[in-house]
């Protein structure tokens, strides 16, 4: 029972990850240096500590850094915004897209550039590859990438614009889920 806790739990710390502006902790993220990611990782480790055990946690943890540190606001809206909001994307970023784009599902034709591209792709592939370690705790844990692309999906179908927040709510929740329950 207690572990049903980890579901409103990893929401709000996914949610502070992301900014934490529906939780109203914006204004002290914004405090501390560096990013939200780098307080939520040893949090999200010592959350989960007590499902996982100390080794799991950890991986948990520093998978949970390796997953959120590196860009994907490029993505997150699943071809509802331009990607220029995000500017110039990095050099693994922009191989990821040279080829993600190519993929003919849930592929758009950018009214802006007149270029193929496909965010779905892209979303899907970053965050499989990223959160692929979680998978030595268990194998279930390897459907959090798509998963988090359903749970941005519903999020956007439910608020859009501005619907992020809830999108990070929702996966959380999801973390939270797969912890309780999977492991």
């Amino acid at each position: 029972m207690v572990r049903l806790l980890l579901i409103p739990v990893f929401a709000m710390l996914n949610h502070a990850r992301g900014g934490g502006a529906w939780l109203g902790v914006s204004a002290l993220l914004e405090k501390l240096p560096g990013r939200g990611i780098f307080y939520t990782s040893p949090l999200a480790a010592l959350a989960a500590w007590p499902a996982l055990g100390w080794l799991d946690s950890l991986i948990f943890g520093l998978t949970y850094l390796l997953w959120g540190a590196p860009e994907w606001g490029r993505w997150y809206t699943l071809n509802r915004e331009p990607r220029s909001i995000s500017g110039e994307p990095g050099w693994w970023a922009a191989i990821l897209e040279r080829y993600a784009d190519q993929i003919p599902i849930g592929q758009i034709v950018d009214p802006q550039t007149g270029q193929k591209r496909n965010d779905f792709a892209c979303f899907t592939i970053r965050n499989t590859v990223l959160l692929a370690p979680l998978a030595f705790i268990s194998p279930w844990l390897f459907l959090l990438g798509p998963l988090q692309t359903v749970a941005y999906e519903i999020g956007h179908r439910i608020k859009h614009p501005g619907g992020v927040p809830l999108c990070e709510l929702l996966f959380g929740a999801v973390i939270g889920t797969a912890l309780a329950l999977v492991v």
